[in-house]
């Protein structure tokens, strides 16, 4: 894997004359990585308190390495303060980069002797796989820092608050009081509407009227009606004889051999009532009617 070295070999050479041995190269390495993240060094210590007129700069303080630990101060873009301490054991060394604010921490560690193999010369020279230690530093030092201030910003980030909007609420359309059901289901209501003006007194009023507990006769609805003529020998009664919009009692039952009275789907009444017993309903015949006698 490629690793960009762009730099490294300046601050290298400005180091020089404090690289007293391998731990101290591996300072200025992860030194360089920091400045190329856009952190600045403000001293040495371990001191949480930052001045406000504190120097920052990408140079690393006098005497960062006159001692066998490390701990050199940074602030990030954002101005936050972190810790870099380097900590030598038996074999290999730690490195700690630490978040002062809430002690977060993140870490590496090398084995300097088989990592650095001279103190001065050209990078190759002095980290023959500069690429894998570059990276490591990068990925398990430094960038969990970066990933952790990133999540916590975007949680922190209020989200907008939607422009309030002005609802009109639409009159709702008149209930029909006979309805059975939601406002959007039709209406199961007697096809006829006969009876519906005892029942809704309002019926007329925008609603679909109706008549009340008889049927009109002479309605305009071309739907089937009762014929009013039932009941009635000869032609029935005349146009006219019953008022328009009256209650309407029927003479007598329907005749079976017209549709039991009901219009034809012309509206127009079945042709006359037949007499009892004629046709296809002999069992209609009244008792005793061939009795000569009666």
């Amino acid at each position: 894997m490629s690793f960009n070295t762009v730099g490294l070999e300046v601050h290298l050479k400005i180091a020089r004359e404090s690289i007293k041995k391998e731990d101290d190269a591996l300072v200025v390495f992860i030194h360089w990585l920091l400045i190329k993240n856009e952190f600045l060094c403000i001293g040495l210590g371990e001191n949480v308190d930052v001045p406000e007129n504190a120097e920052k700069t990408e140079i690393l303080p006098d005497g960062w390495s006159s001692r066998e630990t490390y701990a050199i101060r940074y602030l990030d873009s954002s101005g936050k303060l972190f810790t870099l301490r380097g900590l030598k054991n038996d074999v290999n060394i730690i490195f700690n980069f630490v978040r002062a604010e809430d002690l977060n921490v993140t870490s590496v560690s090398f084995n300097s002797q088989q990592e650095v193999k001279s103190l001065s010369g050209p990078i190759a020279t002095m980290f023959p796989k500069y690429c894998d230690i570059g990276n490591h530093i990068q990925n398990n030092l430094i960038s969990p820092q970066q990933q952790e201030l990133s999540k916590e910003s975007s949680t922190q980030t209020k989200p907008a608050e939607p422009d309030r909007v002005n609802v009109c609420v639409l009159p709702q359309p008149r209930r029909d009081p006979l309805m059975i059901g939601g406002p959007n289901i039709p209406s199961r209501v007697d096809p006829f509407n006969y009876g519906r003006s005892d029942l809704d007194p309002l019926s007329g009023m925008g609603g679909s009227p109706g008549g009340g507990m008889l049927f009109d006769p002479f309605s305009q609805d071309r739907r089937s009606r009762i014929d009013p003529n039932a009941g009635l020998p000869g032609p029935g009664l005349p146009r006219g004889a019953i008022p328009p919009g009256a209650r309407f009692d029927p003479f007598g039952p329907p005749d079976p051999e017209s549709d039991f009275g009901l219009r034809g789907p012309d509206s127009r009444p079945r042709s006359g009532p037949r007499l009892p017993g004629t046709g296809s309903n002999p069992d209609m015949l009244p008792p005793g009617y061939d009795d000569m006698f009666m």
